[in-house]
């Protein structure tokens, strides 16, 4: 299975300076490999760098071009990574609030909810919501 979708993000982040919302419906790539479910997409504003999420036991998301991390995502427990920009790199580190998806072989939805500190230090904290629908 390796359908084109519309995935459409939705993401709200609270930081110092307040609140800020981003929004997102760009045409990708949706799989099913082993018993994971897999969304590909260009990722919009980053120098065409691709972004892979991975959902199964919690989530990974992974950005591979100019800009490149491997972020995971699962309750309860802290993960840490390295994130690489055209401007440099920082150690990131995710705490989950929440994860909750239902996905099938034609799409679905997920809401993602977690920390995100940089250099070890809180940043902000990200609300995304994730909906994939066949396209056409």
């Amino acid at each position: 299975m390796d359908k084109n979708v519309l995935i459409d993000i939705s993401t709200r982040t609270t930081d110092t300076d307040g609140i800020s919302e981003f929004e997102m419906s760009i045409v990708g790539k949706y799989q099913k490999k082993n018993n994971d479910y897999i969304i590909e997409y260009i990722e919009q504003g980053m120098d065409s760098t691709k972004t892979t999420i991975t959902f199964g036991k919690g989530v990974n998301i992974l950005r591979q071009g100019a800009y490149f991390s491997n972020i995971r995502i699962e309750r309860g427990k802290r993960w840490q990574s390295l994130y690489h920009t055209p401007y440099g790199e920082a150690t990131v580190a995710t705490t989950a609030d929440e994860i909750d998806y239902k996905l099938d072989d034609d799409g679905g939805k997920a809401t993602l909810k977690y920390a995100l500190d940089i250099d070890g230090q809180l940043a902000s904290f990200y609300e995304m919501d994730i909906n994939v629908a066949p396209v056409g």
